[in-house]
């Protein structure tokens, strides 16, 4: 091992001499991390998890099921978890997650860059003071062409509730209220077309004048509440998304009463922030509390209560109760195709989650026979252009992507990564399109060289995968 970082590497061995549960940080390049998971890889106490094999952004769900595969170690490295730290969204999810890594009571060795850990430092405050003081190796310099396409990493620096200009209140109460529908009307335009930034202050200025005319305790107010928490929420600032949506609930609740409509849709609303952020358990409280309620105000027929049980089914499905999951579709699917029709998205939505649950456990072609039925309905009704299709094609792909066809793969996210960047170039889901089309690239690059000949990846495809040996960006600019 180097000379230079003697005392780096004497600290990593008193961690995994002595494993203490908590968090540590390992700052080293990435021919360092190499050289260090080298030295203790053979080592039946440590399981290691490296995200260049493991590729994509940080999720919690990702590590507890790592960790829970590997009971018997003692310590659990992390390498190049540099790779899982995009953007926004991803420091959002390990700040939320810092509780639920916890509690899992594991020595967790981070492992990564300088660069990232700077970005950590000043973005990720919530989850970096539990970590221990860090272990530095001597830094080496990047060269910049090393950071790859994407570049320095940039950070939305976030939305704002509080630095918005005030209403003229001096208005007569007419046009004051009318102002107020006009701002929220816009704002729900500007949200529906992603521009969250633009919407954000629009909603807020809307609560003001509606404070101010129907005051803090009414559900007038408790509505526009709702909608800046959604922004927040679909910007993945998922604590005040809560904020607002706790405010919001708390109105209903005591204006509406406990048995209402709205006190379930805030109650629905509370459990999406918490499955977004990974908190299943406290996701399916409240929407087993939002489906309680629909049941009695509404009956076990109404579309609405449908809706509730497709959401706490998807619940169900993500933290693996997939017996529960398939039940609480199948009631939503029954009611939905009776009230809404066989051509309804609504309906198709069901089909896709349908389709997911088999995905989880490995059945491949149900999966693929759920998403036909989906997308038939998605792209007749609403075309190719619409997030929910974009959807629906990366679902193909990931389904084909497991199963090691990357041919089909490639078809199906570029697909899909077509009608996100329609959408936006830097909305979060196309940037996750293009690294799952750039996977499936790379893997099937692989496979052709393994084979050494080329193949067609579907019928219909005119053109030979000659581009498999071009860079990925030459191959991308030739396909779009």
């Amino acid at each position: 091992m180097s000379f230079d970082n003697r005392d780096a590497y004497s600290e990593i061995e008193m961690l995994v001499e002595y494993p203490v549960e908590g968090f540590d940080f390992v700052i080293a390049s990435e021919p360092q991390q190499e050289e260090v998971i080298a030295h203790y890889s053979d080592s039946k106490d440590i399981a290691i998890y490296d995200y260049k094999k493991h590729h994509g952004s940080y999720y919690f769900s990702n590590l507890d099921k790592f960790i829970n595969a590997h009971p018997h170690a003692k310590i659990y490295f992390l390498q190049n978890f540099h790779l899982s730290i995009r953007d926004g969204d991803d420091i959002q999810r390990l700040n939320f997650s810092r509780d639920m890594l916890a509690r899992l009571g594991k020595a967790i060795i981070f492992l990564m860059t300088q660069r990232v850990d700077d970005f950590i430092a000043i973005h990720a405050i919530d989850f970096y003071s539990f970590v221990r003081p860090r272990i530095h190796f001597q830094e080496e310099a990047t060269p910049p062409e090393a950071l790859g396409d994407y570049g320095p990493i940039a950070i939305d620096p976030g939305l704002d509730a509080d630095d918005v200009e005030q209403a003229d209140f001096a208005q007569p109460r007419g046009l004051l209220h009318a102002e107020a529908v006009s701002l929220s009307n816009t704002a729900l335009r500007l949200a529906s077309e992603y521009r969250y930034r633009d919407a954000l202050p629009m909603f807020v200025q809307a609560s003001k004048i509606s404070e101010r005319l129907f005051g803090m305790g009414h559900p007038r107010t408790a509505d526009v509440y709702n909608n800046i928490a959604k922004v927040f929420s679909a910007t993945g600032n998922y604590s005040k998304s809560l904020e607002w949506h706790r405010k919001a609930f708390e109105i209903f609740e005591k204006a509406l009463g406990e048995v209402h409509q709205a006190t379930a849709e805030s109650c629905n609303n509370i459990g999406e922030v918490y499955r977004l952020g990974e908190e299943f358990e406290t996701a399916l409280e409240w929407h087993n509390k939002a489906m309680a309620i629909r049941e009695k105000a509404l009956g076990r027929e109404h579309p609405v209560t449908a809706n509730s049980y497709n959401n706490t089914g998807i619940v169900c499905s993500q933290r693996g109760d997939f017996a529960m999951a398939q039940d609480l579709f199948a009631k939503a699917m029954a009611i939905r195709e009776k009230t809404l029709g066989m051509k309804h998205p609504d309906t198709a939505g069901v089909y896709k989650n349908i389709a997911n649950v088999y995905y989880f456990q490995g059945d491949y072609s149900k999966s693929l026979e759920w998403r036909r039925k989906a997308l038939e309905i998605l792209e007749k009704v609403l075309g190719g252009g619409r997030p929910e299709t974009a959807e629906a094609y990366i679902g193909f792909g990931r389904v084909y992507n497991r199963q090691g066809d990357y041919a089909n793969a490639l078809v199906w996210f570029l697909k899909g990564y077509r009608a996100f960047r329609e959408l936006g170039e830097s909305l979060a889901r196309t940037i996750e399109a293009r690294t799952l089309l750039e996977e499936a690239y790379s893997s099937a690059a692989e496979r052709a060289e393994q084979l050494e000949e080329w193949y067609e990846p579907y019928e219909g495809w005119h053109e030979p995968y000659v581009e498999f040996l071009d860079p990925f960006e030459e191959w991308l600019r030739k396909n779009l």
